[in-house]
């Protein structure tokens, strides 16, 4: 499908990759306790959020 949209076999292999690495972390918030079980990141908002108290430090 995306090599369809003209999307490069290395970029389709980097998209991939992304996508492991986040089913990873999800898999690990999971077993943390973090995230229930059955379910899966929807926002970036805490990312958000310590980017913005790091700007609120450096200024």
């Amino acid at each position: 499908m995306l090599s369809q949209r003209g999307m490069s076999r290395p970029g389709i292999d980097a998209l991939m990759q992304l996508i492991g690495k986040i089913t990873r972390y999800e898999e690990r918030f999971r077993a943390d306790g973090i995230l229930p079980p059955e379910s899966f990141v929807t926002s970036a908002l805490g990312y958000d959020l310590g980017r913005a108290v790091n700007f609120a430090r450096w200024g």
